[in-house]
């Protein structure tokens, strides 16, 4: 049961089956479902900063466990089918940022790159055990893709 659990939670749903580029389907599904929320926040009157900042560390540490969980039973470092990782990053700098368009798109363009390179030392972070290699190094990939993005409102 634990083993069922930690596959659905670590795979957001089952989004990290998709067949074709899964973590690329799972950052454009977390962004997705930012863009509803940016279409209802005045209504509900959603602090999506705060939500931001409880929602992101408490995402991270369950896919922290539920990824270990999976690495370990499989025998896989970082398969592809555990995207909450990409939930995680593609979300950090919308506990900074202002939800709107411009900076839901930027996000997801930035935090692809940095993700798919592991430049700028994303790579060291992917050689820490179990789930911490899984999620820290697209949590990185999320910092720098909030910086890209206050770069850019800053100066563009």
């Amino acid at each position: 049961m634990k083993l069922q659990f930690a596959k659905f939670f670590a795979s957001v749903i089952f989004i990290g089956k998709f067949p074709v580029a899964p973590g690329t389907f799972a950052s454009l599904m977390a962004n997705l479902f930012l863009y509803f929320v940016f279409l209802y926040q005045n209504q509900a009157s959603i602090d999506l900063r705060l939500l931001m900042a409880f929602l992101v560390p408490l995402l991270f540490f369950v896919g922290v466990f539920t990824s270990s969980i999976v690495t370990k039973e499989i025998n896989d470092k970082d398969p592809s089918s555990i995207v909450i990782d990409e939930w995680v990053g593609q979300w950090i700098p919308f506990i900074f940022l202002p939800l709107n368009i411009q900076n839901l798109v930027l996000s997801f363009i930035f935090f692809r790159i940095f993700d798919i390179s592991k430049i700028l030392f994303i790579n060291k972070f992917e050689s820490f055990s179990g789930g911490w290699g899984v999620m820290l190094d697209d949590v990185l990939a999320g910092i720098y893709a909030l910086v890209l993005v206050i770069i850019f409102n800053q100066f563009i």
